[in-house]
């Protein structure tokens, strides 16, 4: 009853090209990828048309289908995350899909299996709500067909833009409608700040929560936890592409509310254009043991795959986390400096790695209060996994928590603001000085090594890169908040033109930082007070100012005349 209002014929074409037209932040499209004899995944629909490279309709069409056998009249659900064709290698673009892969016999099919998925396909992070949405419309599109796409895309188009770094008043809930439901979403973590990459809800995957997924190895937790926070690679091998990208998505989840700033693929096939890249990341070109360089350490990556070929491939990587889907309880841990080996039977779980844990945790204070029960038991499951993501959370932040002391005395005081000279800036991070204040607060020589890998990695430099914006903001809050309209004349009443103007530029500058997050009592403000401070400067000057763009064409105009009236002069002369 979604979309009984659509029509026939060339009404219905005229409706498909009117929604086709709608825009929206969310997500790219709906893409459909059905099973060929003759070519294998091929796109069969996509909704709107998208501009999209034919390599990046081909890699998706691969993600789109899992590497292995999967139970009939099942679906499956799970996330991948891919980079595009020509993307800046500095700061690459990565296309997220969402699939919903549905196998079933069919005897109307010459080979007698549907083999088909529906992706959702989007440039945000925000692979919890995204799953949430295909579990609702996937099964409504087997059902009926295109149609269903058409209506969900348009209601879609209808939510509210997706908060930005400079979102104001972000509601702590937002409930965003689709085919007559409503999917609830939260933008915002714990500390306020808006999920970026690697930091939304990526709690729940069908049932296979963090508990669930890492049940087998609670113990490792802390340890994978560590690993994610240096950036160091980790490989998760499973045998099935839902549970394979949940146990990406909840390993870099662990480290919340950090973002997780490395490369991470929840789901990886063969036929990726960076296979062999990753491939061969890690091998010794000389024959010799696998290792990781310094160029490559804190970068991070961690990536999911379920095709056995990449246990032989990415045998070199220094963290391989084996998941059984069928006996996750059945744990070997490997630290051998040896040639490493482990079994390639489906009905081990395994975590290799000669990595030794740096940072203390009690950690039988929390395995001791998780509630004993099969994982397959919703409720059990679920209070397990609310508890081990709220000591993770509690961990991380407790860790941060010397590096946050240490910021605070990088910010200057707010009391040494004065309106006429320059605001005082962040000092820099020094890590000899951070160091050594960890030492006299008595942490241990283990633990001090830990903080000096982590403030060397990617997560380090995006949370200092973020908390020294936020403060520089907050000084130009600040400064803008103490400037008073009445007291312009007194201030630049002996000053001349060159410090009324620079006076000027320094409030602009402030101003264009932080205008669209102030209040509107104060953005009034504050333009009266750039008002007065113009009409302490001859006119000229003042239209200069208010109008840089115009003075630029106009200087440009004068000098292309002069350039005209010079070349006629010359002309004449010959």
């Amino acid at each position: 009853f979604f979309f009984l209002w659509r029509m026939e014929g060339t009404q219905k074409s005229s409706l498909e090209d009117q929604l086709s037209g709608l825009h929206t932040d969310w997500v790219l499209g709906f893409m459909v990828v059905n099973f060929d004899l003759e070519y294998g995944q091929k796109m069969e629909y996509i909704f709107p048309e998208r501009p999209l490279a034919d390599a990046d309709r081909t890699n998706i069409c691969f993600h789109s289908f899992p590497e292995t056998t999967v139970e009939d009249d099942k679906d499956v659900i799970y996330t991948f995350r891919l980079k595009k064709t020509n993307s800046d290698p500095k700061d690459p673009s990565f296309i997220f899909g969402n699939v919903l892969f549905r196998q079933q016999k069919d005897a109307s099919i010459s080979r007698g299996y549907l083999q088909k998925s529906l992706v959702v396909l989007s440039t945000q992070p925000y692979g919890d709500l995204f799953r949430k949405l295909i579990a609702i419309v996937g099964p409504l599109y087997f059902e009926s067909g295109n149609p269903v796409l058409e209506v969900a895309y348009q209601n879609i188009t209808l939510w509210p833009t997706p908060p930005g770094p400079f979102t104001n008043h972000l509601p702590q809930i937002m409930d965003l409608p689709i085919l007559g439901n409503i999917l609830h979403f939260s933008p915002l973590l714990q500390d306020g700040t808006i999920a970026q990459a690697g930091t939304d809800a990526l709690t729940v995957v069908d049932n296979y929560t963090l508990y669930t997924v890492f049940s087998g190895i609670i113990d490792k937790l802390w340890t994978l936890w560590e690993l994610v926070l240096l950036g160091e690679p980790i490989v998760v091998m499973t045998n099935s592409p839902d549970i394979c990208s949940s146990a990406v998505l909840n390993l870099i989840s662990l480290i919340k509310p950090l973002s997780y700033m490395g490369d991470y693929r929840p789901y990886f096939t063969i036929h990726d254009p960076e296979f062999s890249k990753f491939s061969e990341l890690f091998k010794n070109p000389a024959g010799g043991p696998p290792g990781v360089t310094n160029a490559q350490k804190g970068n991070g990556i961690v990536i999911g795959v379920t095709n056995p070929l990449f246990r032989k491939e990415f045998d070199s990587w220094p963290h391989i986390l084996l998941i059984s889907e069928d006996s996750p309880r059945l744990v070997t841990i490997i630290h051998s400096k040896k040639e490493r080996s482990y079994s390639k039977a489906a009905d081990k779980t395994q975590f290799i790695s000669q990595y030794k844990a740096l940072y203390h945790v009690d950690t039988a204070a929390v395995t001791s209060k998780l509630v004993k029960g099969s994982k397959e038991d919703t409720l059990k499951a679920a209070a397990n996994d609310e508890l081990l993501r709220r000591h993770f959370t509690q961990l991380t932040e407790q860790f941060m928590r010397p590096l946050e002391v240490y910021f605070k005395h990088l910010v200057p005081s707010k009391r040494s603001l004065t309106v006429w000279k320059k605001a005082p800036s962040v000092q820099p991070f020094k890590e000899a000085d951070f160091l050594q204040s960890l030492l006299k607060q008595g942490k241990k020589t283990k633990e001090v090594d830990f903080y000096r890998k982590f403030i060397r990695t990617a997560n380090f430099v995006n949370w200092f890169k973020t908390r020294k914006r936020n403060a520089t903001l907050d000084i130009s809050n600040h400064y803008l908040s103490i400037l008073d309209p009445s007291k312009v004349s007194s201030l630049v009443k002996d000053k001349t033109e060159i410090e009324i103007v620079d006076f000027y530029l320094r409030v602009q500058v402030h101003h264009n930082m932080v205008g669209p997050t102030l209040s509107e009592a104060l953005q009034s403000r504050v333009e009266e007070y750039i008002r007065e401070i113009l009409m302490h400067l001859p006119e000229g000057l003042r239209y200069g100012l208010n109008h840089p763009e115009k003075e630029e064409q106009t200087k440009s105009g004068v000098t292309n005349n002069q350039d005209k009236t010079q070349h006629s002069s010359t002309t004449d002369n010959k």
